[in-house]
Formats: C-alpha cells, sequence, structure tokens
C-alpha cells in the first residue's frame, strides 16, 4: 500500500509510509482535472479558481476550467460521486477531531500536549474542490486547491480497493483511510513536530502532520466509488482538503499545556468537552493570524 501526501500550494513533498493499525486492501493518491468555476459562496471573498495568484507559477488549480464531468481515467458507467450528507460530515470530523483530541491532551505516548489546538469544523468549499480531485480518479494530488480565504490548503488523498465488482463499505473506508493517515505517528516524534522537515528517505509523515496541525482550522472531503473492470477491482476513492499546510522549520502545533491558550477575548473560545484538549470556537481567531488580509464570510 502505498500514500502520498501534499502539504500546499507552494510545497510538494512525496514519501512512502507503512505500519498500519488497519486492515486495507489498497491505498494511493491522486491529482488534477481542470469555464470559470466559482464556489457558491457570495461574499467578498468568492475564489475565482482561474486567479493565478492563487497557485504557484506553471502549477493548474484543480478548479479553473472544470467541470463535473469525470475525468477520463474514470470507468465509463461504473462510477459515482459519493453524496457528502450530514451523518457522512460528522463521520469525519468525529475521526479528525478524536484523534487531534488525543494528542492535543497527552495521550500519546511521546507527543507533548498542545496549547491550542482547534476543533474543525466543515468547509463547504474544500469539500467542493476535493470534489473535483475525486472525480478524475486519478492516483495524484492536484497541484493546487487554494481559495482566496485558504491560500495554502493542504491535502490528504487515499484509496481503498477490493477484488471483483462489490460494494465497498463506504463508512469504514473513511475510517480505516483517515486512521491509516493519523498512524504515520509511529515514524516520527516530537523533535519532528517542534520542527518540521522530511524524517527520511521511504519515511512518511506528512498525512499524520496534516491532520495535527494547529494552524488547520477547517477540512472539507469528497470520494468516489468505481469499478475497473480491467483490474476486476473496485475502489473508494477518498479526499480531504484543509484550511492550511505545514511548512518545513515551523512546528506543527505549539506544545504547552492543553487550552492553555484556548480563551480569546474577542470570541467566545473555549476548551471543549467534547473533544478534551482541543479548543472550540477558536478557529476565526487562528485565521486571522494566518491570514490577516482576508475577512471571515
Amino acid at each position: 500500500m502505498a500514500v502520498r501526501c501534499t502539504g500546499s500550494a507552494t510545497t510538494t513533498r512525496w514519501r512512502v509510509g507503512f505500519n498500519v493499525l488497519m486492515a486495507l486492501t489498497a491505498v494511493a493518491l491522486a491529482t488534477v482535472a481542470p469555464l470559470p468555476v466559482y464556489c457558491a459562496d457570495n461574499s467578498a471573498n468568492a475564489s475565482d479558481y482561474c486567479d493565478q495568484s492563487l497557485c504557484k507559477p506553471n502549477h493548474a488549480h484543480i478548479a479553473c476550467n472544470a467541470t463535473v464531468q469525470f475525468g477520463e481515467l474514470c470507468p465509463a458507467g461504473a462510477v459515482e460521486l459519493v453524496a457528502m450528507e450530514q451523518p457522512l460530515k460528522e463521520l469525519i470530523l468525529k475521526l479528525h477531531n478524536g484523534l487531534r483530541s488525543e494528542l492535543a491532551s497527552g495521550k500519546m505516548d511521546g507527543f507533548a500536549e498542545a496549547e491550542r489546538m482547534a476543533v474543525l469544523v466543515w468547509d463547504d468549499e474544500l469539500a467542493s474542490l476535493a470534489e473535483y480531485n475525486a472525480r478524475t480518479c486519478q492516483y495524484l494530488h492536484d497541484e493546487c486547491r487554494s481559495t482566496r480565504r485558504y491560500r495554502y490548503a493542504g491535502q490528504n488523498i487515499g484509496r481503498k480497493s477490493r477484488t471483483g465488482n462489490v460494494t465497498i463499505d463506504l463508512e469504514r473506508a473513511i475510517s480505516d483511510l483517515t486512521n491509516k493517515w493519523w498512524q504515520e505517528y509511529v515514524e516520527t516524534n516530537q523533535t519532528v513536530m517542534d520542527d518540521y522537515r522530511a524524517v527520511g528517505e521511504g519515511v512518511d509523515v506528512e498525512h499524520f502532520a496534516q491532520m495535527a496541525s494547529d494552524r488547520v482550522t477547517r477540512v472539507g472531503c469528497g470520494a468516489t466509488r468505481y469499478y475497473n473492470d480491467a483490474r476486476k477491482r473496485s475502489y473508494v476513492y477518498y479526499v480531504c482538503n484543509y484550511s492550511h499546510s505545514n511548512e518545513h522549520g515551523q512546528p506543527v502545533y505549539r506544545k504547552g499545556t492543553q487550552c492553555a491558550k484556548c480563551v480569546d477575548t474577542a470570541s467566545s473560545s473555549k476548551c471543549s468537552t467534547t473533544y478534551p484538549g482541543l479548543c472550540e470556537g477558536i478557529g476565526d481567531t487562528i485565521d486571522k493570524e494566518l491570514y490577516p488580509d482576508v475577512t471571515a464570510p
């Protein structure tokens, strides 16, 4: 099982990771599909995805000139876009926040508590961009998925497969893949979390680091199911976009007493009782620190 992850619109890093607790048949990753497409947000922050300032030079935005058609690699008549309805959104948020809570509250051996790590909330625009990627049925990260509000959006991508034309349990697949990303923590340590960098050749920790980032406040995901007749395999392809990404030389999260910096006088933020160690209502504050020139919708 191979997994690859991209951290930001400005940096692409590739590594391979192992050590899985979940029984996965296959995991892999994915990329680009390019009429200008705008987000549903009609505020001043609505994104023109063909605005070249959103991406690195010579990098295509996943939604620029995109359509809602499936990509050429998708098997005709044997692919469907998963409807991200509320129960599925809640599952994805529960998975992410539950794991982040374990880290932030100091329950993971070898890792320090986090002084300010947000409870993630769903972002429809990030999810919409993730769906464009999922529609490609291709195992490469898109080159750029930034929005006007989130200029350095990160991404995790994975795929689960089974032999034969069968229906893969969607919730199980999403749970397995999300836990697979997180399980990369066994390949890293607090030193790397304090000063993020490549761990070593053939070692992948970026999926874990992306999920564990205290700069991330929002997540949005998409998925497709399809059957490849040539390979006689069924697939669930799962894409999650995040509001920010990690930078080499910067901490993945700032260690300190859990929730020590949750309270913000400008908001009603507090330490979560649902997800101990995480901060509720702190997202907009973190976003303003990262993107001071962008107004929240």
